[in-house]
């Protein structure tokens, strides 16, 4: 993405939930920090502030036309412009993650737009050669150490994701170490 942006694409980020309900504590208070880390992270990205769609974390699957339509509100913003989309993937083994992918599928596809599915949680439950996997569709793309040094800057931005979820740290952080050093390397990976 601050590659794209970096090179004149308009990039539109959206967030679909608030991410109050990862953690113990005050929900109103989490969802706050989770937007500040986001926009945080844009910004350093190089990234217009992100959209918020205002779902909460746990219940995206309950609303399919809402994610639809936040997808298609940002495709019909322009139009005319030559349009793809990156989503999550649509089977990475987490609930909100796969109905938003669905609802990228079910956006781009009848339109013809180019989408690309990138995994976060597929790194933590998948094993090489893993027959739930479609190895056969994954694209790789280069990282620069420039680019690299961006993203690193921008994945610190999310101290709240970072921090135990209780006091006895279990369950481990959200971004712990065994997700961070896939999300962190020099090559992004996608299902085109």
């Amino acid at each position: 993405m601050h590659a794209a942006a970096a090179n004149g694409i308009e990039v539109v980020t959206i967030c679909a939930s608030d991410g109050h309900a990862t953690h113990p504590g005050s929900p109103e208070q989490l969802a706050n920090r989770r937007h500040l880390e986001l926009d945080t992270a844009s910004m350093l990205l190089g990234l217009d502030l992100p959209r918020w769609g205002g779902l909460h974390s746990g219940t995206l699957e309950q609303y399919p036309d809402r994610l639809d339509a936040m997808i298609t509100d940002a495709l019909d913003d322009r139009p005319g412009a030559r349009n793809g989309v990156l989503a999550v993937w649509d089977h990475d083994g987490e609930a909100d993650h796969e109905a938003v992918g669905q609802a990228a599928m079910r956006v781009a596809k009848p339109r013809g737009i180019q989408l690309w599915m990138y995994p976060i949680w597929l790194w933590y439950w998948a094993h090489p050669g893993d027959a739930n996997v479609p190895w056969h569709r994954v694209q790789t793309i280069g990282v620069s150490p420039i680019v690299m040094a961006v993203k690193n800057a921008a994945a610190r931005s999310f101290a709240e994701q970072k921090r135990p979820r209780n006091a006895d740290d279990n369950p481990q952080p959200i971004l712990g170490s065994s997700i961070t050093s896939h999300l962190l390397r020099g090559t992004e990976y996608v299902f085109g």
